[in-house]
């Protein structure tokens, strides 16, 4: 379902393996593909904790991977996300503004 559609949900509750299921999908698109991955969380250590538990050491906050910067109104350094295989983790905790930023790109 991953390779096949461009944008899908894995949901679960807490210890249901969907770290397990990241590290499969990233392996298996690393295998296939090799193109760039870019894994981002809301905050940093969400970000932090999914790229030890991905054994991924490339993750950053949303933040930073759209370029956004500043308090309150702020504008996006960056147009669009450069990465073919994008994983965002706790979507759950994003605002409004992030995620309006983030699918818009």
């Amino acid at each position: 379902m991953v390779f096949a559609n461009p944008i899908c949900i894995i949901t679960g509750g807490p210890r249901t393996d969907k770290t397990t299921v990241l590290k499969v999908i990233l392996y298996i698109y690393q295998k296939k593909c090799g193109n760039e991955v870019k894994l981002m969380a809301p905050t940093g250590r969400a970000a932090r904790r999914m790229a030890e538990s991905a054994g991924n050491g490339d993750a950053t906050t949303m933040h930073m991977a759209l370029g956004l910067f500043g308090d309150g109104d702020y504008e996006a350094l960056t147009d669009k996300l450069s990465a073919d295989f994008i994983n965002a983790d706790e979507v759950s905790m994003v605002d409004m503004h992030l995620a309006y930023e983030f699918f818009t790109r």
